[in-house]
């Protein structure tokens, strides 16, 4: 059986891509990591998002109330208690990402939204999930276009992601599922490490999918299959910290934890004091956390979405915290002429 050799042209791209200057001028993107660390606390002039509905007058700001939980596929959780327009129990919404003031000044996709949106993105709603008194809105994405990079750059990326060889364990996201992650990403996610216990040991394992809902419930995804799942559901109480920037390396590494057992707390690198009420170790660099107490969850494509109650939440350090984006957005700052601080692992 002979090898698979790239055509000439593939692989005349990916020579081109090992030049910076080449790599610009073919992407339009100077960085090379697909999703750029960077200390959440010094970005300054952020996205802001708004939601709108089809017959809605107005818009709503929920660049702090929505959570990602999800992208195969995108999916967005909002609570119900969101009231102004348009309510959060509104079959479809758009998503507007925007830059600068927000007036509601043209049409998307029959949704009114803002000349200033970098992007936009489409939802239905496919569920909502009672957890006590909170009931929660489940979004799932359905078109997404944002302008982070020209069309000609756009499209030559996406010729080059879909000629690259992918590794046996990567989750491919078709079509427009990808522009839509993107998207997503162009708001700052915090990658947050849990942390659990029981009688076999302790796991840590880092997250990005999940957010406060409400003032006293949290969610958080995570994918079918892992042992982290089973390691939730078993503890059932967990922590999640919200971590300093300059672990990010270390955050990153954590990942493969999602497949693994629990073990010797010593081979973790963990700060000094567990938590407050129920003495979970916390991870070093740890700057603020949460204990969490799982109710449910519901499965959505390869997630399985977890709610819980907050039991407890305390402040540990001052520090700035680890967050990341999509590489587009970070190239649209800069063309944007906008200074951000990331970090190269």
């Amino acid at each position: 059986m002979s090898a698979t050799r790239s055509s000439p042209v593939t692989a005349l791209i990916g020579l081109c891509l090992l030049n910076p200057r080449l790599r610009k001028l073919i992407t339009g993107i100077a960085v090379r990591q697909e999703y750029v660390c960077l200390p959440l606390d010094d970005l300054k002039d952020p996205l802001t998002v708004y939601a709108t509905a089809h017959d809605s007058n107005g818009a709503r700001d929920v660049t702090s109330a929505h959570a990602l939980v999800g992208y195969k596929p995108a999916l967005i959780a909002l609570p119900v208690s969101i009231t102004a327009a348009p309510s959060a129990t509104e079959p479809e919404i758009c998503l507007s990402f925007v830059n600068g003031d927000f007036a509601l000044d043209t049409h998307w996709n029959g949704f009114p939204t803002s000349g200033n949106s970098v992007a936009r993105l489409a939802l239905g709603r496919i569920r909502e999930h009672r957890v006590d008194a909170l009931t929660l809105a489940l979004y799932e994405g359905s078109l997404g276009e944002h302008r982070f990079l020209n069309r000609l750059h756009r499209n030559a990326n996406n010729w080059i992601e879909a000629r690259k060889k992918k590794p046996p364990d990567n989750i491919g996201l078709p079509g427009n599922l990808y522009e839509q992650v993107r998207i997503a990403y162009s708001v700052p996610r915090l990658i947050s490490i849990v942390s659990l216990c029981d009688a076999h040991g302790v796991n840590l394992f880092p997250t990005d999918l999940h957010g406060p809902v409400g003032a006293h419930h949290y969610v958080s995804s995570l994918r079918i299959g892992g042992k982290a799942c089973a390691q939730v559901e078993r503890c059932r109480r967990i922590v999640i910290s919200e971590v300093d920037a300059a672990i990010f390396r270390k955050a990153y590494a954590m990942g493969k934890n999602h497949m693994k057992d629990p073990t010797d707390p010593r081979t973790f690198d963990l700060h000094s004091v567990a938590s407050a009420s129920l003495g979970v170790p916390l991870p070093l660099g740890v700057v603020n956390y949460r204990e969490l107490e799982w109710v449910s969850y519901l499965e959505v494509g390869i997630h399985r979405i977890y709610c819980y109650r907050v039991l407890h939440t305390e402040s540990v350090a001052s520090s700035k915290r680890l967050a990341h984006v999509h590489k587009y957005y970070v190239q649209w700052r800069e063309n944007a002429g906008l200074a951000t601080e990331y970090l190269v692992r």
